[in-house]
């Protein structure tokens, strides 16, 4: 039987407290990772686009399926997504949407 969200999606979980390093820099000290819940990927190999909230058009890398209701992502967010402890994709959330039927992030 096929799973409909085989794999994990991950998101960077930067509230933890910053610091200064030794240029001036503030850094996060406490980085992790965060399980967001169940997923499947899907690669973009048609070169399709989507409209960003700017209104810009962009080719994304790929689309990321969730399940309906669960953790929403936000623009910029840094994500995983992961079988078992194998990291199937990485990248940043260039949009979300919600829908009646899955949740959808595009990278």
């Amino acid at each position: 039987m096929v799973k409909q969200y085989p794999y994990r999606i991950f998101y960077k979980n930067l509230s933890s407290p910053s610091s200064q390093n030794g240029d001036g820099d503030f850094v996060h000290v406490g980085t992790t990772w965060v399980d967001a819940g169940k997923c499947r990927d899907e690669a973009n190999t048609g070169k399709s686009m989507i409209n960003l909230l700017d209104g810009k058009a962009y080719i994304f890398d790929a689309i990321i399926l969730m399940p309906p209701k669960g953790v929403s992502l936000i623009h910029g967010m840094e994500i995983e997504v992961r079988e078992g402890n194998e990291v199937r994709l990485k990248g940043k959330i260039q949009r979300f949407s919600r829908d009646k039927f899955h949740s959808r992030a595009w990278l």
